[in-house]
């Protein structure tokens, strides 16, 4: 590490001379280390599949949950740490029903998605918040527009995808080609 480098992964509102916040791409790294998990979208359906998996024996199995209910149309997968998705879940919940009491209708998964991705993006802007180290799947069934898949990670980046998947074997999973039968 050259002198000029030295302590910038320290500073979370400092970019390095490659472009990059460090404090983004460990909190990406951390929430890609907990668990895997796929979503697929098809014409009329949509389906997430999580892994539930216990690393230590000290954890009580049933309080171990990455499948969330949002409000009652939107549900939602987390992939990362657990105390950061269980934060982040709280904090949707709390938009959600914020975005209801102000407009009178239900949030939809892309608006709710690009809110917390927004909140996200604003936690890589002050020191004294710290990156979430999880990524959020959102999915909703909408009667105009089918099923739809949204995710958002700890460096506010927002996608809409047929079909995702975060985690610990993402690499593996996207190497091998899926195809509809």
């Amino acid at each position: 590490m050259s002198r000029l480098t030295a302590g910038l992964d320290q500073q979370i509102t400092i970019f390095s001379p490659s472009g990059d916040l460090h404090q983004i791409d460990y909190a990406r790294k951390a929430a890609a280390l907990e668990n895997t998990t796929v979503a697929l979208k098809t014409k009329n359906a949509a389906v997430l599949a999580t892994q539930k998996r216990i690393t230590d024996k000290t954890i009580v199995p049933r309080s171990v949950k990455h499948l969330f209910r949002i409000t009652p149309k939107i549900g939602c997968c987390m992939t990362g740490r657990i105390g950061d998705s269980h934060f982040q879940v709280r904090r949707s919940r709390n938009e959600a029903s914020k975005f209801r009491y102000t407009c009178g209708y239900d949030v939809t998964a892309k608006a709710l998605c690009e809110r917390m991705a927004d909140i996200n993006q604003v936690y890589s802007q002050h020191p004294e918040i710290r990156p979430l180290g999880c990524s959020m799947i959102l999915i909703e069934y909408d009667e105009k527009l089918g099923p739809t898949l949204h995710m958002t990670d700890p460096g506010a980046r927002l996608q809409q995808l047929q079909g995702l998947c975060p985690g610990v074997h993402r690499l593996t999973r996207r190497r091998r080609s899926w195809r509809p039968t």
